[in-house]
């Protein structure tokens, strides 16, 4: 799939659209499977976090053919974090140099915009060749190794 190079200022040939999506999103699916198996996620909290990845995948594919305005990309931010949040996944504590902070309920919204954060700066990063895709492969890494670490 090709997206026209009219809209991207340093581009001046036509862009592969979507080949890196795919990867994250079933790089991501398959750690969560793994996890799955054993135990420490449940099959409703997957089928949510599914939901949840599917949604940004697709509309970064459609924004990559088709422009997407910046408000259409928010809506389907908000109704991807809250179907993560919907999983129960929140923040729990915040570690700060005087301690740690629980968060409670507080760390569901925390959460939610942590989310929301993070799909716009990869958004923003990747309008540089490779900086998007060399952070996703170092951060996919490092979140693998502490899934397959800790207990």
């Amino acid at each position: 799939m090709m997206c026209p190079s009219d809209d991207h200022p340093t581009k001046k040939s036509p862009l592969k659209a979507g080949g890196g999506h795919y990867y994250r999103f079933f790089f991501g699916m398959g750690v969560l499977y793994t996890q799955g198996k054993l135990g420490h996620v449940s099959t409703v909290k997957l089928a949510l976090l599914t939901v949840g990845a599917l949604l940004t995948v697709l509309v970064s594919l459609i924004d990559d053919v088709r422009r997407l305005s910046s408000a259409q990309k928010l809506i389907v931010q908000i109704i991807a974090g809250l179907f993560v949040i919907g999983a129960g996944l929140k923040l729990s504590i915040l570690p700060t140099p005087l301690g740690i902070i629980k968060l409670g309920t507080l760390g569901s919204i925390l959460g939610f915009f942590w989310i929301i954060f993070f799909i716009n700066v990869f958004n923003f990063m990747d309008g540089l060749n490779g900086l998007a895709s060399g952070t996703s492969i170092i951060s996919c890494f490092f979140l693998c190794s502490d899934c397959v670490f800790s207990k």
